[in-house]
């Protein structure tokens, strides 16, 4: 009975998400959940080391500004931490000022990003830090991913699961 009631749980919250992703509207109403996917390329780099380790790994500081698209539209500027290792891969912790649009809303807001690259490849998560929406972006909440390439001319990919509150 407990598998029939996790199973039924599971179907009701899948069947409500696509539902929800599918009926979207211009200006979602609060709560209602919807999924932003897209890409953006980085346009502008710049790191500067600050700290080395006794074994020569590197503690840096980079900045970087992106041009979004897809759900989100508009442009990116990211400040962050990053732990360079003696591998070459790195860790690194931030945050995205995005100035654009989404759901047909416009305004802006900060994402607090934490994320990895292994060789050519790289991942993070995202967070929309709250209260740090703007104009009709104002009440956003939400957690996303971005997975990223250098072989790709440095384009990432992102999701976003968002709401208005």
């Amino acid at each position: 009975m407990r598998k029939l009631f996790v199973l039924t749980t599971v179907l009701a919250q899948i069947t409500i998400w696509g539902t929800t992703a599918a009926s979207a509207q211009a200006h979602p109403s609060p709560r209602q959940h919807q999924v932003a996917e897209g890409s953006f390329i980085v346009t502008h780099w710049t790191s500067e080391p600050y700290q080395t380790t006794p074994d020569g790994a590197t503690l840096s500081r980079f900045s970087c500004t992106d041009t979004i698209q897809g759900d989100v539209r508009g442009d990116g500027s990211a400040e962050a931490q990053m732990f360079n290792r003696l591998d070459g891969g790195t860790s690194y912790a931030g945050m995205i000022l995005i100035t654009g649009q989404l759901a047909g809303r416009s305004g802006s807001f900060i994402v607090q990003t934490v994320g990895t690259s292994v060789g050519t490849a790289s991942s993070s998560t995202w967070t929309v830090v709250p209260g740090s929406g703007t104009g009709e972006l104002r009440d956003l909440r939400g957690d996303g991913v971005e997975i990223g390439s250098e072989t790709e001319g440095w384009r990432a990919h992102y999701r976003l699961d968002y709401y208005f509150q």
